[in-house]
Order: C-alpha cells, then sequence, then structure tokens
C-alpha cells in the first residue's frame, strides 16, 4: 500500500515479489518516503537520512480518510455481481 502526493510517494506495506503469493506483504517499521522529483528509482528513503520527514504522514492520513469515506458511501460490488447502481 502506498500513496503518492504531490512529489512523495510514502509506502506503508510492500511484497518482495510481485506476483508472490507465498510470501506475505512486509511492515516497515518506519514507512519509506522518497522524493521521486530527486529519486526517481526509489533509492534513497528519506526517513533513513532526516527523521524531520514525519510532517508528509499528514496529507497521507488525510487520503487514506477520504478512500475510507469514498468506500463506505460507493462500496465495491462482489466479484460476478452485475452494477445495480449507488442506493440514492
Amino acid at each position: 500500500m502506498s500513496i503518492k502526493w504531490k512529489i512523495y510517494k510514502t509506502i506503508f506495506r510492500y511484497t518482495e515479489s510481485p506476483v508472490s503469493i507465498e510470501k506475505p506483504y512486509i511492515k516497515p517499521q518506519f514507512p519509506m518516503v522518497y522524493d521521486l522529483s530527486s529519486d526517481p528509482h526509489e533509492d534513497n528513503n528519506l526517513f533513513y537520512t532526516d527523521l524531520t520527514n514525519g510532517w508528509i504522514l499528514g496529507p497521507d492520513f488525510k487520503l487514506i480518510g477520504e478512500y475510507a469515506r469514498s468506500v463506505k458511501e460507493y462500496p465495491n460490488i462482489k466479484v460476478g455481481e452485475d452494477f445495480k447502481g449507488y442506493k440514492p
């Protein structure tokens, strides 16, 4: 699970392999934060060099909250189910 906000990307959990079912998600001790404008290959985790980057979590948690509210209001349909519209 990751969030891109402006030029920053925050990774909260990841897997070793994109198609590996047998390996579980890895949750790092601290979220991994990258400045994509100066580090497009995500080589340098900003939390390793400067712990004052915690401010980025504020916008991240705001986006997570907005997503959670939208899924509650407009839930995903089940696999194989026909979409019948949203409740008014």
